[in-house]
């Protein structure tokens, strides 16, 4: 429980988890802040970033130890400045478009290999649509949907 404005209330979303693991890393030509809780998690972002560019974007991802559930078929919720793709109640990404801020929960059941194939690549995807290297967001939303989906289906087989 954490204290919010002197009352006493379950962190349900996890905001409060501290994350003391960080470190910038390049996704292709885009730079993306990660924080965690789990060092384990870093990796799946490859090498860190040896310039010290601002990134543009940033992302806190959090591993619940206590789900052990595997992902799960994608679906996404969308409005004009927010996405989010829940992969079950395994894994769930929120992407806060005008403050280019990611925040994401996984399971300890999804796997460093679906979350490399899947996860991170379904982040690139945000940034490039976000970063405007596609002209049609429309098209892009049903993009990444696909290729949410395709990752997740390519996995499974």
């Amino acid at each position: 429980m954490n204290e919010i404005m002197g009352s006493s209330a379950p962190d349900l979303l996890s905001r409060f988890v501290s994350t003391p693991h960080s470190g910038v890393f390049h996704l292709k030509r885009l730079t993306l802040s990660v924080e965690t809780n789990d060092s384990t998690l870093l990796q799946l972002f490859g090498k860190m970033a040896t310039n010290s560019s601002e990134p543009k974007f940033s992302l806190k991802i959090l591993r619940d130890r206590e789900l052990d559930l595997h992902p799960s078929r994608p679906t996404i919720l969308e409005s004009e400045t927010n996405s989010v793709v829940a992969f079950g109640r395994a894994a769930i990404l929120a992407f806060d478009r005008p403050h280019r801020r990611f925040f994401a929960v996984v399971s300890q059941g999804a796997s460093d290999d679906w979350l490399r194939t899947v996860f991170v690549s379904t982040i690139h995807e945000f940034c490039l649509e976000a970063s405007l290297l596609y002209r049609n967001s429309g098209s892009i939303r049903a993009k990444i949907h696909q290729h949410a989906s395709s990752m997740y289906t390519a996995t499974k087989g």
